[in-house]
């Protein structure tokens, strides 16, 4: 059996051709925020530091993206306004996507959500806008507040709203998968996000970036 590997897109949409000719599609079936929270981790294995805390940042961006939209799709709000609005008003403002996040949890949740704290998004600016190189420590413990911000949330949505949540998520990725008029299937990949809300035990970023290394080494990955 051939192993075939690809580099995740932005679509989440994967055609694969074995070594017999036979193709298959294929989309991954998890939120983009779990993806780039991963590619974050995958950074820090490889030594990039600046790159794990953007795409922890953009992790973060895309969570409560996700977050304000399932809570409009609570209320009935019809799908095409919400994206449009988000393009014309959200999407090239990151204080607007958390004002608009932030908003809309407090009128349904009628409670504060976890969210960083302002040094931790001071980091962030830094890193983004000033080419600040951040440390080791810096990398993981913003890594870890954004980790945290995810896991938080995530758990009072699903105590909230139930298996509604679940169901919202599933709809999106049918929509995608309809989209392109073919059979489909689908495939998750491990993700330290998706493991720690699948288990009472938090997993350490350590423990996590040395299993990224040794998948390396066994898979032969990266391959030019």
């Amino acid at each position: 059996m051939s192993l075939s590997i690809l580099n995740l897109n932005d679509e989440g949409y994967y055609t694969i051709v074995c070594q017999n000719g036979h193709q298959t599609n294929t989309i991954i079936w998890q939120p983009k925020y779990e993806l780039l929270f991963e590619l974050g981790m995958n950074a820090i294995a490889d030594g990039y530091l600046r790159e794990g805390v953007t795409a922890f940042a953009s992790s973060l961006e895309r969570f409560r993206e996700t977050c304000f939209r399932f809570i409009l799709h609570l209320a009935d709000v019809d799908h095409s306004f919400v994206d449009e609005s988000w393009k014309r008003n959200f999407v090239r403002w990151s204080e607007r996507q958390y004002g608009g996040f932030h908003a809309v949890w407090l009128v349904t949740i009628k409670g504060a959500p976890k969210t960083i704290t302002p040094k931790q998004t001071e980091l962030r600016n830094k890193v983004v806008h000033q080419g600040y190189i951040p440390t080791l420590a810096e990398t993981k413990s913003y890594g870890e507040a954004a980790a945290h911000e995810i896991e938080e949330n995530f758990r009072t949505l699903v105590a909230t709203y139930g298996s509604k949540v679940d169901e919202f998520l599933r709809h999106e990725f049918s929509g995608r998968a309809m989209m392109k008029n073919v059979d489909i299937s689908t495939l998750s990949i491990p993700t330290i996000i998706g493991t720690r809300l699948q288990s009472q035990n938090s997993i350490e970023f350590d423990d996590w970036i040395e299993k990224i290394r040794k998948d390396r080494v066994i898979f032969d990955w990266p391959k030019p």
